[in-house]
C-alpha cells in the first residue's frame, strides 16, 4: 500500500511551527510516496475587510503578497526531491463569502492555477441559528452541539 498525505501546513500558516522542506524530509523518513503541501489560502483574499491584512499571523495565515513565494518554495522543493518523493502543489482555500471576496480569491489563484496539483476547500465555520460557530474545536464543540443538536450542526457543516 502506498501511504500519501495531501493536508500539511506549514510556519506561514500561524499555528504551525516548521517549514516546508520539514515536512518533506520527514514524509520521506516514514516511506511515503507523496505529499501535498496545502498550507492556508490568504485570509485577507477572502474577505471585505481590508484590516484582516494587519491581523497577526496566528489569525490569519500567509498574507496574500507571501502566496507567490509559498508556490515558489514548494516548486524548488519538488524539484529537490525529485526522484525520493512526489511533492504536489496545493492550498486551503476557506469558504468565507460569496460576492467579491470570491472574486479577489480566484484572482490571486489564478496566476497559479497551472501549478496545482489540487485545491483544498476550508470549511471551518457554520452558522446554526444565526450564530458563528467552529463545530469540532475542542474548547467550543460540546458546547454548540447541546446548544444547537447535534444532527443540525453536522448537516449544516456537510
Amino acid at each position: 500500500m502506498e501511504l500519501m498525505d495531501y493536508h500539511n501546513h506549514h510556519w506561514r500558516c500561524g499555528h504551525a511551527k516548521h517549514d516546508i522542506e520539514d515536512y518533506i524530509k520527514a514524509a520521506i523518513d516514514k516511506g511515503l510516496s507523496e505529499i501535498g503541501i496545502a498550507d492556508h489560502f490568504p485570509y485577507g483574499a477572502t474577505t471585505d475587510d481590508p484590516k484582516f491584512e494587519e491581523l497577526p499571523r496566528e489569525n490569519t495565515g500567509m498574507k496574500v503578497k507571501e502566496f507567490p513565494e509559498y508556490i515558489q518554495e514548494i516548486k524548488d522543493l519538488r524539484d529537490k526531491y525529485k526522484g525520493q518523493i512526489h511533492v504536489k502543489i496545493s492550498t486551503e482555500v476557506a469558504f468565507v463569502s460569496s460576492g467579491q471576496a470570491l472574486d479577489r480569491q480566484k484572482a490571486v489563484l489564478e496566476p497559479f492555477m497551472d501549478d496545482f496539483d489540487y485545491l483544498l476547500c476550508g470549511l471551518h465555520s457554520i452558522k446554526p441559528d444565526g450564530v458563528t460557530a467552529i463545530p469540532f474545536s475542542k474548547e467550543k464543540g460540546p458546547e454548540i452541539l447541546r446548544a444547537h443538536g447535534e444532527d443540525k450542526i453536522h448537516m449544516a457543516y456537510i
